[in-house]
């Protein structure tokens, strides 16, 4: 069954591969823009939800390209599905699916996981925050996993060890209190989904 939806896809996707459309929703070599908002199916994060997106999912489950760890979330799935292309053309199609997310802008955490580590005592004279995703998510990060701030630079913590690194430091180009803080602010959302923590002042210790 998993290889004929392999087939099915690749079928799907194969005339619009010859577009060249962009599998990446952000890439660390074009000029970063930060979308105005996450919204579920808008895989390729461009605002709005159309059959591109549908087609992205197609072609990740075809294994034809990867997509980002916010770009899953998008998709509300760890892993891209045949069903999850169906549901957004579904709603392109104007479908009406009152139980389905698509569509739909993805809110913040309302319990405030990550900046509410922010406090008086918290450190700002580092230029990174550090990041820990979620036990059991199962994803190598790299700068294309984080749009929603032009972060610098990306260095894993420890070694890798069952397709997942301890955590991620994150680099900010200009560090300032008020940039770490905005950084960690715009990762907000992501406390519901793939990251554990969110720090300026994390203190790592590994043997």
């Amino acid at each position: 069954m998993r290889i004929s939806f392999k087939l099915l896809s690749v079928v799907l996707v194969i005339v619009l591969m010859l577009t060249g459309l962009n599998v990446f929703g952000v890439s660390a070599e074009a000029t970063y823009t930060r979308p105005e908002k996450f919204i579920y199916g808008d895989v390729d994060m461009d605002g709005v939800v159309t059959v591109k997106d549908a087609t992205l999912v197609q072609k990740s489950v075809a294994g034809i390209c990867l997509l980002s760890a916010t770009q899953k979330y998008i998709i509300g799935s760890i892993e891209p599905t045949v069903k999850s292309a169906t549901e957004i053309q579904k709603f392109v199609a104007g479908s009406n699916m009152k139980s389905s997310l698509i569509g739909k802008e993805i809110e913040k955490s309302k319990y405030g996981v990550f900046s509410e580590k922010i406090n008086a005592e918290s450190r700002f004279e580092d230029d990174s925050i550090v990041i820990l995703p979620k036990e059991g998510f199962q994803h190598i990060y790299t700068l294309d996993d984080f749009p929603e701030y032009n972060f610098e630079s990306l260095m894993p913590i420890g070694e890798c060890y069952e397709g997942q690194y301890l955590g991620y430091t994150l680099i900010i180009a200009n560090p300032s209190k008020n940039n770490i803080i905005e950084a960690i602010k715009a990762l907000e959302y992501r406390g519901n989904y793939d990251l554990e923590v969110v720090s300026p002042n994390y203190i790592y210790s590994y043997n």
